[in-house]
């Protein structure tokens, strides 16, 4: 598309642009030979409206140029092949134009041999000025591109990023699933047979979910509800769960599967650890700018903690700073004994 015509604004600028010289240029003309004013019109009106022209018509070669690529030494080699070409062309076309309309006036038609070279060098001002703007709109122009191409490209690689990090929860979650069945299969097969239901259900949502980047808070408790009753099969009245929702809590949008992890390590340090009953707590709360998640749970102090690779912790906080730009939204600390995770979701993603 041509930077000038392809769009209405740029050609009516462009032509105010040269209504103004050709008022200027007539204006200058009549003051210093006094001409007719019919005369000083038409010749302005024939040497700026040529330009005009000359001027749509330079864009080509220069995107021709830009496009096909060429040493500096070529490009200004082939530039200034074209100014001649233009130059000359446009000189010759003027003056045969004005001197054939204006044959009889002698004091013009010498007007014209005079003022030749003074045109001239005011064709070169023209062209290299409309050649500056093109290159400059080319180079916006390309400038725009690239940062579209990246932010295209940032786009693909978060979304690859979640990808990754997303089908990392589902075989994390169905290890811990799978060993907890293939207990059960031994000591209680009825609760087997009904932890394989449960988690039937569950990886049916996890699967749904999956596709969409966002959910709703209320729909990812009822995925972790299913979750606990998955394991309360295996831990009966040894795990507690307990939930504190703030009002404005409702409608909030979250990462689906989010709080998978948080669960997974509180059963695992908590409930796995204990013989004792295990709490674990969910609460939500709008603080300032952010709606705050916090997942506590309580463990035995005596017992010594299960090493693990940090994986669920690691995929929270990488998923939280794709989805947000920020590495500040994931708090985690101990006490004697309780372990907290606080994850901090801006409002604006509401």
């Amino acid at each position: 598309m041509h930077p000038i015509t392809g769009k209405r604004i740029t050609l009516l600028v462009y032509i105010a642009a040269w209504v103004l010289i050709f008022g200027v240029h007539a204006v200058f003309i009549y003051r210093i030979k006094e001409f007719s004013f019919d005369v000083v019109l038409f010749d302005s009106l024939v040497y700026n409206g040529l330009f005009l022209l000359i001027g749509l018509g330079i864009w080509y070669p220069v995107r021709f140029l830009n496009t096909l690529g060429s040493t500096r030494f070529s490009f200004v080699l082939n530039h200034l092949a074209i100014v001649v070409v233009c130059l000359l062309s446009w000189t010759f076309l003027s003056e045969y134009i004005l001197s054939s309309f204006w044959n009889d006036k002698k004091s013009y038609l010498i007007f014209l041999d005079e003022a030749r070279y003074y045109r001239l060098v005011a064709g070169v001002f023209y062209y290299f000025i409309i050649l500056l703007i093109y290159y400059l709109i080319t180079y916006y122009s390309d400038l725009e591109k690239k940062s579209k191409q990246e932010a295209e490209l940032q786009a693909l690689i978060k979304e690859s990023e979640l990808t990754l990090l997303k089908s990392q929860l589902n075989p994390h979650f169905l290890f811990n699933s799978l060993n907890s069945i293939s207990s059960l299969t031994i000591t209680n097969p009825e609760k087997a047979r009904d932890m394989v239901v449960k988690l039937s259900e569950f990886l049916r949502y996890a699967i749904d979910k999956n596709q969409r980047d966002m959910t709703l808070l209320e729909d990812e408790l009822n995925n972790i509800e299913l979750y606990l009753d998955i394991e309360k099969i295996r831990f009966g009245d040894r795990l507690i769960f307990e939930k504190q929702m703030d009002k404005k809590c409702n409608g909030v949008l979250v990462p689906n599967m989010i709080l998978q992890p948080l669960f997974e390590n509180a059963v695992k340090h908590g409930v796995y650890e204990s013989s004792d009953p295990v709490f674990i707590r969910l609460e939500c709360q709008m603080k300032k700018d952010f709606y705050t998640l916090t997942v506590i749970n309580n463990f035995d102090p005596e017992i010594p903690a299960r090493k693990g690779r940090g994986v669920g912790l690691k995929n929270v906080s990488k998923r939280l700073q794709l989805n947000y730009s920020r590495n500040d939204l994931l708090y985690t600390s101990k006490t004697e004994n309780e372990f907290i995770v606080r994850i901090s979701i801006p409002v604006e993603s509401k």
